[in-house]
């Protein structure tokens, strides 16, 4: 039975799907099949591993025992006097196999820190970090699995309790690397790589030479072919896998899959490199003014032609060398600069494959751009000055904010034309230019014009606050996900400053909105107001925010017996969502709250301290979107538990075929409807297996959107919004395909496509961006369903809902399976 529904597409989400697909890599004179063609895995003969284990006698987690281990002794003590507790910070966690029985003797330490614990019998450890409250990583190895890394939120002279960690059970691979002639190849590197990588990036033509450009991630000799061309690789996680080998002055090459079986050892991968052609690349030296190698120089290389472009940036090595694969084949400009961008950049135009070069840097010449403003301001605050290109797309120069003796800016000019941007704080931006760097005068002057800003001030305890964060955050037009929650604004602040001496505050805000203001101060709930509607022109003035200690959230986790260490998430729609873990009971607190109503739920992981992820859709935001279970009051402590009982997990369960066959390599991915189609750090993705399958879960039942493409990053996207309950949601799609080739197609170029290729079956909907370097399109593998070729008005794709309503009908479209139709786009 069918669960998913079809829904319809977002907005702003598939206009920005379109865009997507054609700077996907597609649009040469040929698009290959991604879904058919099949390798012959590699057959391994395999040994059998012995391992070494350190396993220490059991940890006693219990409260008295942690009590023990926290007291430390600074210094010799009288008789009698009592020993001082120093509570410590750290993590506790247990190893087991994917059976669950406790794995004894993984090693385990912070990254960053010497000193390692040992899991016991019990498969239990202790970590003890020397830092405080910030978030940190533990790797953890043992010989018969794979190594990992796992990461928690920790809080100064507390225990955090991870729960169980499940290891991967892990082999090893014994790799010769040699010539044709079988000669051993000594110092090439190999590098693992799974299935899911190879089908997500399959490894054509022009991502060899990419990845032979690359080269090797270390220089440590341990990690390379010794003289024999052997390299052992050991904790390789049990399953398919696959190798990238590559040396210098050698083309790199990838084996076909083969099996890495648990606890075993194989030594039968025997991987063949060739000697470079350098005719299929461009290779260069930067150096300095002083021709001294400039090492780590930022390289792009640009193309244009015949309606082709693209752009890649890299970094120079050690002595200042670079590699660029020259595939498409297009003459590249080439523009380096220093990592410190103490000098002028050097440039090439038109270098061709098989070139040699020297970039050498220039010495800078600069401009003098005095600056004051409108209102005779004697000194401006926070004054910089940036520079950009002439279309305001690239950063040319950054953030400039030191002031010469005789008071002026002085500004490096780049390369090329130019604009400059100018700021001081409680003034509006001026821009200036764009200037020819031949022509630009050597001194410039601009007035800003003063903005009145968003003034207040912030107090604690009826006494003004010093030091407090002020930020102002943009609402949300349209609806957004933050760390997977829905929210009502904006993920970053628009402007942020910090409360004076005397609580005030002042923030430069230079665009018209509603807006939330936010304050927080360590050791205190923060502090919301909004939303307001400013003009900057009249700015906003007299707002007082009083922090206070707020409210709390407690509670337990309900259910079987891995209650420790669970996860629970908690959210207000304010881009601040936050986790906690639970302790050994399962218990789980969290203070220091804005009162109000919050959503408190499991989840699958913790909100880092470090990143994060945000994703929008052209849909209106509903206010409706944030949810909440409970409220919390000012002053006192909610109480609110979790349930592990009956928890079903929401997964859809898929079978994609193509031509009667599995559409091997395909990928699978799933986006919430409120992440929409721009979803960057959280997309739920499988690749379609060899028996025609994917399998995805999700955090919560609810309406996605599942996108399916081929592996080959071919423009052709298969949607369907589905909406999914909790438990198995099987989906199946059968497609014959077709071919289709274009003629007077568009050229690719910046801006967005223009001619689509839509279809439906009623259920699901195909997509498929057309255009091509040379205005032939040749696409095959495309699902057979009715069709429309349609041209968009890139102007009105904010509106954009149903591709077979978008833009203008050109013609209808029949594909037929098995066979090639021609189309002359009109």
């Amino acid at each position: 039975m069918q669960k998913g529904t079809l829904l319809g597409l977002g907005g702003l989400a598939a206009a920005i799907l379109l865009w997507t697909l054609l700077n996907s890599g597609l649009m040469g004179s040929r698009l290959v099949d991604g879904g058919s063609s099949q390798e012959a895995p590699l057959e391994l003969s395999y040994l059998p591993i012995e391992p070494e284990l350190e396993v220490p006698p059991p940890v006693d987690s219990s409260s008295s025992a942690l009590q023990r281990s926290v007291v430390e002794a600074a210094a010799p003590k009288e008789e009698g006097e009592p020993i001082a507790a120093t509570p410590r910070t750290g993590i506790h966690l247990r190893f087991v196999d994917p059976s669950g029985v406790p794995v004894a003797g993984v090693r385990v330490q912070f990254t960053g820190q010497v000193s390692h614990e040992v899991s016991d019998r019990t498969g239990s450890a202790r970590v003890w970090s020397r830092r405080g409250s910030e978030r940190r990583t533990a790797a953890y190895v043992h010989p018969s699995f794979a190594s990992g890394r796992i990461g928690a939120n920790l809080e100064e002279g507390q225990l955090t309790e991870l729960g169980d960690v499940v290891l991967i059970p892990a082999g090893a691979i014994a790799v010769r690397v040699e010539t044709p002639r079988g000669v051993p190849i000594e110092g090439a590197w190999v590098e693992p790589f799974s299935e899911f990588e190879l089908n997500n990036n399959r490894s054509t033509r022009r991502e060899v030479l990419e990845r032979t450009a690359l080269g090797a991630g270390t220089d440590d000799p341990n990690e390379l072919t010794d003289a024999s061309g052997r390299l052992l690789l050991e904790d390789l996680p049990a399953g398919t896998l696959r190798l990238w080998a590559g040396g210098e002055g050698l083309l790199a090459a990838y084996t076909p899959p083969f099996l890495v079986r648990a606890g075993m050892q194989s030594e039968d991968v025997i991987i063949t490199l060739e000697e470079l052609d350098f005719g299929l690349f461009i290779r260069g030296q930067v150096l300095s003014p002083s021709g001294v190698p400039s090492p780590n120089a930022k390289i792009r290389s640009e193309y244009s032609a015949r309606g082709a472009s693209g752009m890649r940036s890299s970094h120079s090595d050690e002595e200042g060398r670079f590699i660029i694969a020259y595939e498409p084949k297009i003459p590249r400009n080439l523009n380096a600069q220093d990592r410190q961008e103490e000098f002028g950049p050097a440039n090439a135009k038109g270098v061709e494959g098989g070139a040699e070069l020297v970039l050498r840097l220039t010495e800078p010449e600069y401009l003098l751009l005095s600056v004051d403003s409108e209102s005779g301001t004697a000194e401006l605050e926070r004054l910089s000055v940036s520079g950009y290109n002439a279309a305001h797309t690239g950063v040319l120069i950054r953030s400039i904010t030191r002031i010469e003796e005789n008071g002026m800016l002085r500004v490096p000019i780049p390369g090329e034309a130019f604009l400059l941007e100018v700021g001081a704080r409680g003034h509006d931006l001026s821009q200036l230019g764009p200037f020819d760097p031949l022509t630009v005068p050597r001194e410039l002057h601009v007035s800003l014009r003063p903005l009145p800003g968003v003034r207040g001030h912030v107090r604690a305890q009826g006494a003004p606050l010093e030091g407090a964060t002020v930020e102002l955050y943009a609402k949300a037009t349209n609806r957004r996900l933050h760390n997977d929650f829905p929210v009502r604004v904006r993920s970053r602040p628009t402007v942020s400053g910090t409360s004076g001496s005397d609580g005030s505050f002042g923030l430069t805000l230079r665009q018209a909105g509603d807006y939330f203001v936010r304050v927080s101060f360590e050791g205190l709930a923060p502090a919301e107001a909004g939303p307001l509607t400013i003009d900057p022109r009249r700015g906003l003035d007299g707002l007082v925010l009083e922090l206070t200690e707020g409210g709390a959230l407690e509670g337990r986790v309900w259910g079987d017996a891995k209650i420790a260490g669970r996860i629970v998430a908690l959210s207000r729609g304010d881009a601040h969502a936050r986790t906690v873990r639970t302790d050994r009971e399962g218990f789980y607190r969290c203070e220091r709250l804005i009162p109000g109503p919050w959503q408190v739920e499991l989840a699958s992981e913790e909100i880092s301290l470090n990143s994060s992820s945000s994703s929008s859709d052209g849909s209106k935001f509903r206010e409706s979107d944030i949810e909440s279970n409970c409220v919390v009051l000012e002053g006192q402590t909610t109480r609110h538990d979790l349930s592990l009982t009956g928890e079903a997990q929401t997964v859809l369960v898929g079978t994609l075929l193509l031509d009667g066959a599995p559409a091997v390599g395909w990928q699978a991915r799933l986006m919430p409807e409120g992440g929409g189609l721009l979803r960057s750090g959280s997309d739920l993705e499988d690749i379609v297996g060899a028996d025609g399958n994917f399998r995805i879960t999700v955090r919560k039942p609810g309406e996605y959107q599942l996108s399916l493409g081929p592996p080959d990053r071919r423009a052709i996207r298969l949607l369907e919004r589905l909406q999914l309950v909790s438990g198995e949601n099987p989906w199946q799609a059968s497609f014959s395909t077709g071919a289709v080739t274009f003629t007077n197609a568009p050229p690719v170029e910046s801006g967005p496509p223009t001619i689509l290729l839509a279809g439906s079956n009623g259920r699901t909907q195909l997509v498929m961006a057309v255009g091509g370097a040379v205005g032939v399109v040749f696409a095959e593998g495309i699902p057979v369903m009715p069709c429309q070729l349609r041209r968009i008005d890139p102007a009105s794709m904010t509106n954009f809902n149903d591709p077979l309503s978008a833009g203008t009908l050109l013609m209808s479209v029949e594909l037929v399976a098995g066979e090639r139709v021609q189309i002359i786009v009109p």
